[in-house]
């Protein structure tokens, strides 16, 4: 391993993005200790924080999050069966199937969200709020090219 001089030292792009996240999900694990929702995922949360309060359908979801239709199926039956999600029938249309999340979704969706702020306020107060919206606005930038158009309501900043 070569010793880089520490004025000199810098981390490639990709390296800080792949700490960056290991930050994240370390800070998130213990801002979040003792998660309530342990058998919940990253992207478990995800879906739940997708769904909006009346549900929607499973090919407006797997397009929100930019997965196919059969990942998403599958994600949903696992969510289904944990408790956190229902398929129920569509009242726009009977032949149509919604995705809503259950009461125990819905905490686990509650929670999540207060988890993010959390982790925005303590990742905010250690950067400045300037460096912080920087970073935000930085990364904004760099996903527009691949993601959704509209923002799911749970995914927005707060």
């Amino acid at each position: 391993m070569t010793n880089v001089p520490e004025a000199q030292a810098r981390w490639h792009v990709v390296a800080l993005v792949d700490l960056a996240g290991r930050r994240l999900k370390a800070d998130m694990e213990e801002l979040g200790a003792p998660n309530p929702f342990h058998d919940l995922s990253g992207s478990r949360y995800r879906l739940l924080s997708m769904i909006p309060p009346g549900g929607a359908r499973p090919t407006e979801l797997a397009e929100l999050a930019g997965v196919t239709k059969q990942a998403l199926g599958q994600l949903v039956q696992q969510l289904v069966t944990l408790g956190y999600l229902e398929l129920v029938e569509d009242p726009a249309d009977r032949r149509a199937r919604l995705v809503q999340r259950t009461a125990k979704g819905d905490d686990a969706s509650s929670y999540a969200d207060d988890l993010i702020v959390r982790l925005e306020r303590s990742w905010r107060e250690e950067l400045g709020a300037e460096r912080f919206d920087a970073m935000a606005d930085a990364l904004n930038h760099l996903v527009a090219k691949i993601a959704p158009p509209i923002i799911p309501e749970g995914m927005a900043r707060q």
